[in-house]
């Protein structure tokens, strides 16, 4: 809902020329807004509600698996990512806001406004926790299909939607440590 609501205030300032909503004095606002918008999309639409969720109901289906390996992690799952949503949201209203629109990275964009460390700092925890819950249900993706499938269902006779999660929980658990670390690399430039 709130990534919906942060799209329609962009589509409202963007529909004609001049301010709509946010005041002339606040144009810092927007952009924040617009990596939030995007942040918020990616790491919490995306991920957890059509990767995880149609994941976790379509999977066991044509698994034919009576659950998923390790159904408690999914609900710790759920738990880290509503605190990593908290530490979005904090990074909203702190200071000056986390995000120019177009970059993190504090040198490129100090030019505009200078970041303020703790509202990047809780964006990238927000991010590097959305991240943990991100791989700890690519992790129990990967158990389930490679050691819960029914006994005369191989990986030659496995449907295209397993192997579409296989993939994509495999390409998940590859990139995911990579941005965390481009995340601290972000927030040790932030302190220096």
């Amino acid at each position: 809902i709130s990534g919906t609501l942060i799209s329609v205030l962009i589509r409202i300032e963007l529909y004609s020329s001049g301010n709509r909503i946010i005041s002339p004095e606040n144009q810092n606002f927007y952009n924040i807004s617009i990596s939030l918008h995007g942040f918020l999309m990616i790491f919490f639409l995306v991920m957890p509600g059509l990767f995880g969720g149609f994941g976790n109901y379509f999977l066991v289906i044509f698994q034919g698996s009576p659950e998923v390996v390790y159904p408690r992690v999914n609900n710790f799952s759920i738990l880290i990512l509503s605190l990593s949503y908290l530490f979005l949201i904090l990074s909203l209203i702190s200071e000056f806001g986390g995000g120019t629109g177009w970059t993190l990275y504090p040198p490129l964009s100090t030019s505009f406004m200078s970041l303020s460390p703790s509202s990047t700092g809780n964006l990238i925890f927000g991010l590097l926790i959305s991240g943990i819950s991100s791989c700890l249900t690519s992790l129990n993706f990967w158990t389930t299909i490679l050691n819960l499938s029914s006994y005369y269902l191989s990986l030659k006779t496995m449907p295209l939607f397993p192997w579409a999660l296989l993939i994509t929980a495999g390409m998940l658990l590859l990139t995911l440590p990579i941005l965390s670390g481009g995340l601290l690399m972000v927030l040790s430039d932030l302190q220096s």
